[in-house]
């Protein structure tokens, strides 16, 4: 696994990276009690207001997809009634600026 994620950001010693401009520091071991906790903080708030959380997870998920979980925030989405339609815009759209660049 160190390998694959030694492909996709470069170095892995341990430090910080920027990924896609966002700081991340890189540890020898992580159990992502942090990222649960985190959704536990912010369950009541508005979904298009954290755009930075979803852009923090998924660049997390994609350097190493087994370590970071998205159950949360996929049932954040899913049982959202409070902003659907904002949250949906706000998920959508840095996807489709990356396809127009």
């Amino acid at each position: 696994m160190l390998g694959a994620l030694a492909n996709r950001i470069g170095n892995i010693d341990s430090g910080t990276k920027s990924i896609l401009g966002i700081e991340f520091k890189i540890v020898d071991i992580a159990e992502g009690s942090l990222l649960r906790t985190g959704i536990e903080i912010i369950q009541d708030m508005p979904i298009c207001t954290l755009r930075w959380l979803f852009e923090i997870a998924s660049i997390s998920y994609s350097v190493e997809p087994q370590r970071y979980k998205f159950e949360g925030l996929e049932w954040m989405c899913i049982l959202n009634e409070r902003d659907p339609v904002d949250s949906a815009k706000m998920l959508q759209e840095p996807a489709r600026n990356r396809l127009e660049s």
